[in-house]
């Protein structure tokens, strides 16, 4: 005899309830117990036994990850005064595919996708119900990891997919990236973060077309540097707040900034130039710089000119220098900086030992903040632009421009030797044929009272000569109300004007070597 079960709540899902013992089982015994009695006492002390068993619970809808809890219910007597029970914790349960659905007491794990029969048993009944297991679907991505990323050091990023059924997985490896700002931060397949500038970066996972974004800042660590700026050192992160751009908008320039943030990434090297406000050189190097900054400073460089003193040798102030540079090259390059505004300590930077005169320019690498040359190590300006083009060489000993003497028989003035204050020819009205034929000026003394103009002409497609009024008490070129006293252009004629006795020198930009004719014209 077969009793069937009432049909169980689910996907394709049934309750089968059948008697055990075939064919030779007492027909007149318990209903589904094949001859056996599944006994339960009732109140009154006679022993009831089962005629059906069901499962009941939250059959349908399974999605991998889910855990259920199946209840087997008995039923005791017949209709209408029919009793039902719970008789899990007494049942024993069997999956047809445990790879798919695992079972245990009755705790139902989905484990895969696919179909799975589960069978409870009970005092020889049984009832069963297949199980459709299907994938849950995503609804979010978590980004789990760090928000401060440190350049350099790279951090571990996890991805986690949140499903409708509120499992979780890792899909890390399977995630494609993305950074809104790739130069400050990136990820790689294996879910590492890596900074590589100072800045903001907002990086996004893509998953089943879910998406999720972290927001990252990277920093950078400063080298070690010592409280002293000397040549193959680390620089200081010196900073000035309301430094000036050349235009003349106001900017906080921080050499940390300069090491660390994506703005500086195209930067190589950077040029400190130390200058002071009384200085003739100074003057004359930051003009002559003028038409060669914008080369300089395309090859990867950042050139910043820094007052130390004042016309009268007072300290310089941020807006001094940008008045003081205004004046002398316009808006036409370099950052303006004054020493008295230096941090951490001002007035500091000039008082280095490194600054043996003015002007003096400090090389600084950018990827380790090292100085790697200075004006000490040569007599000579140092070579900028091959400096900004190849700043992981070698510039230890800059060495001397190369002096080709360019003059030939007759070049040479009349009355040479003529390259010391000491040893000027005297000038007067009219032409004199002469010629830089060593690395030494030329010079020449003035004893007109009155105006005068000096016109000096020479070929300026091979060499490059300047000329100017010497001071004897500095030993250096006049300098009047910052102005330097003679002319030092680019072209192939140098001319000004001046009046009353003086001492004029003719000289060789960066030991250039020519013949000229200087004239003399009394006004």
């Amino acid at each position: 005899m077969i009793l069937r079960a009432p049909q169980a709540i689910g996907f394709t899902a049934f309750s089968l309830m059948s008697a055990c013992g075939g064919s030779d089982a007492d027909p007149n015994g318990p209903a589904g117990t094949g001859g056996v009695a599944a006994p339960y006492a009732t109140d009154s002390g006679v022993a009831e036994v089962a005629s059906a068993i069901t499962l009941a619970g939250e059959l349908s809808g399974l999605k991998t990850g889910d855990v259920r809890t199946l209840t087997v219910m008995a039923t005791f007597g017949a209709a209408p005064g029919a009793d039902e029970r719970d008789v899990t914790s007494e049942a024993t349960f069997v999956s047809s595919h445990p790879e798919i659905v695992a079972v245990d007491g009755g705790r139902l794990t989905a484990v895969s996708e696919g179909s799975a029969d589960i069978t409870a048993t009970y005092a020889g009944l049984t009832a069963t119900s297949i199980f459709e297991v299907t994938a849950p679907l995503p609804q979010a991505l978590t980004i789990m990891g760090d928000m401060e990323l440190t350049r350099g050091e790279p951090e571990a990023l996890t991805v986690l997919a949140v499903f409708e059924n509120g499992t979780e997985r890792d899909v890390t490896a399977e995630v494609e990236w993305q950074s809104d700002n790739a130069d400050v931060a990136s990820v790689g397949e294996d879910g590492l973060a890596s900074g590589h500038y100072g800045g903001q970066a907002r990086l996004t996972a893509t998953w089943a077309e879910l998406t999720s974004t972290l927001d990252v800042t990277v920093g950078c660590d400063y080298p070690r540097f010592a409280n002293q700026i000397r040549y193959g050192a680390i620089m200081p992160p010196l900073f000035w707040e309301d430094a000036y751009q050349p235009d003349g908008s106001k900017f906080d320039f921080r050499l940390d900034e300069v090491y660390c943030n994506v703005e500086y990434k195209d930067t190589k090297v950077v040029f400190i130039i130390v200058s002071a406000g009384w200085c003739a050189p100074c003057t004359l190097y930051a003009q002559r710089l003028a038409p060669e900054a914008a080369g300089i400073e395309a090859a990867g460089s950042l050139i910043a000119i820094m007052e130390a003193q004042t016309a009268d040798y007072g300290p310089a102030s941020n807006a001094y220098a940008q008045r003081h540079l205004d004046h002398i090259v316009g808006d036409s390059f370099a950052i303006r900086l004054g020493d008295h505004d230096t941090q951490p300590r001002p007035d500091w930077l000039s008082t280095q030992p490194i600054v043996a005169g003015f002007p003096t320019t400090i090389a600084v690498r950018t990827r380790d903040m090292k100085v790697i040359t200075d004006s000490n190590r040569s007599n000579y300006y140092l070579p900028l632009l091959q400096i900004a083009e190849n700043p992981e060489a070698d510039w230890s000993n800059p060495g001397i421009p190369p002096f080709n003497d360019k003059c030939e028989d007759g070049d040479e003035e009349a009355s040479e030797p003529n390259d010391t204050l000491g040893t000027a020819a005297p000038l007067v009205p009219g032409s004199v044929h002469g010629g830089i034929c060593t690395d030494a000026p030329d010079f020449y003394e003035i004893t007109l009272d009155g105006p005068w103009a000096a016109q000096l002409d020479f070929d300026g497609s091979s060499a490059d000569l300047d000329i100017f009024v010497w001071d004897r008490g500095t030993n250096q070129p006049m300098q009047v109300n910052g102005n330097v006293v003679g002319s030092a252009g680019t072209g192939d004629r140098e001319a000004f004007e001046w009046q009353g006795p003086a001492m004029i020198a003719v000289v060789g930009y960066q030991g250039a070597s020519a013949s000229y004719d200087l004239n003399l014209e009394a006004r």
